[in-house]
């Protein structure tokens, strides 16, 4: 009784596993074909990835390039509305794209010159560089603006501002200072 209940189990356990080995399951050739295009996707989103990166990080110059243009424009603006005089002397560069111009304020005096790719401003004697080091300043040009008595009233400004990081992103303002 014992060895028929045996065989009984052995014929049914050879019968589950030949259920077992005639399921269907994937080739050799189908793990692979699954595989390079899992790969092909990861690829894909992989180089979307950098490309988002990269923009940001552009777009993110960008607005940092503005906050300095803003920031130079400001400066300016401040010393030009307290300015008493614009002086034509041999400190004063004007048609050049190394332009330097002095200011008369009321106790003292300021200048604005590019030296070195950097905006500078000297105040009383005192020389500051006021270009953000990640910025470069490629041109500082002015040009004299007079009134009807050919008197000098202000400048017209061209300023070319580009980025030491990624060069070809640049800004150029035109602009008008009038005292």
């Amino acid at each position: 009784m014992f060895q028929k209940l045996a065989q009984k189990f052995a014929r049914g356990f050879d019968r589950k596993l030949k259920k077992r080995r005639a399921l269907p399951g994937l080739s050799i050739v189908e793990v692979l074909v699954y595989l390079a295009l899992f790969g092909l996707i990861f690829y894909s989103v992989v180089v979307f990835m950098i490309s988002i990166k990269d923009s940001n990080r552009m777009a993110l110059d960008r607005t940092d390039m503005e906050k300095t243009a803003l920031y130079l424009m400001n400066h300016m603006n401040s010393s030009f509305n307290i300015a008493n005089s614009i002086t034509a002397d041999a400190n004063t560069v004007y048609n050049s794209d190394n332009g330097k111009i002095k200011l008369i304020l009321p106790t003292k005096y300021a200048q604005y010159s590019l030296t070195g790719s950097a905006l500078h401003f000297n105040d009383n004697g005192t020389d500051y560089n006021i270009t953000n080091p990640d910025y470069t300043i490629s041109k500082f040009y002015l040009e004299q603006v007079f009134n009807n008595d050919n008197v000098l009233v202000g400048v017209r400004l061209t300023m070319t501002i580009v980025s030491a990081k990624t060069p070809q992103i640049t800004k150029t303002i035109n602009t008008s200072f009038i005292l």
